[in-house]
C-alpha cells in the first residue's frame, strides 16, 4: 500500500514538472501557454483513447457473465468497464418521412415514438413585435422563451507551429 502512494505521488510530480517545464517553454503569453496546454491535452486524451478501448476488452474478457461491470485493479486505483444495454437508434440521414409513407401511419406509431421540438427563430423578437398579436398575448408569448449567452469558444492550433 505504501508503495503504491509513493508511485502516485512519482505520478503527481512528474505531471506537475511536466506542466511547470511546458509552461516555462512556452513564456509569459497566456496565447502560447494556453495552446500549448492544448497539444499536450489533445495529446493525452488520444492516448487515453486507445487505453480506454484496450480496457474495454479487457474488461469483457474479465467480465463475469452476471454482472454488467468489470473492475480491474491498477497500483493506481481502480478502474471499472461498465456495459450497458445495446439501444435502438435512427441512422442519421435515414428518410424517416419516406419510412413513415411506406408503413402507414399505424405501424409506424407502433415502431418509433414522435418527439417535437419547438425553437424560436432567429427572427422571433422582430416577428414578435411586428405581430397583430394583442399586448396580454404577446406578453404571454414572451414569457415563455429566455435568453442565453454562450460562452465564446477558444480554439488554439492543431500542431505546433513556431513564428
Amino acid at each position: 500500500m505504501a508503495e503504491d502512494k509513493n508511485l502516485t505521488k512519482q505520478i503527481k510530480t512528474v505531471i506537475g514538472s511536466s506542466l511547470a517545464a511546458l509552461l516555462e517553454v512556452a513564456g509569459d503569453s497566456d496565447i502560447d501557454q494556453g495552446t500549448a496546454l492544448d497539444w499536450m491535452i489533445k495529446n493525452a486524451k488520444g492516448k487515453q483513447d486507445i487505453l480506454k478501448g484496450t480496457l474495454r476488452q479487457r474488461g469483457l474478457v474479465e467480465l463475469n457473465p452476471t454482472d454488467r461491470q468489470a473492475v480491474l485493479d491498477g497500483k493506481l486505483g481502480v478502474v471499472s468497464v461498465t456495459f450497458t444495454d445495446t439501444k435502438v437508434v435512427i441512422k442519421k440521414g435515414a428518410d424517416i418521412d419516406a419510412i413513415k409513407e411506406q408503413l402507414g401511419d399505424e405501424v409506424f406509431d407502433k415502431l418509433f415514438e414522435t418527439k417535437t421540438t419547438y425553437t424560436p427563430k432567429k427572427t422571433f423578437d422582430e416577428s414578435l413585435s411586428a405581430s397583430v398579436l394583442n399586448s396580454p398575448v404577446k406578453i404571454k408569448v414572451a414569457a415563455s422563451i429566455e435568453y442565453k449567452t454562450n460562452e465564446p469558444r477558444v480554439s488554439f492550433p492543431k500542431a505546433p507551429t513556431a513564428r
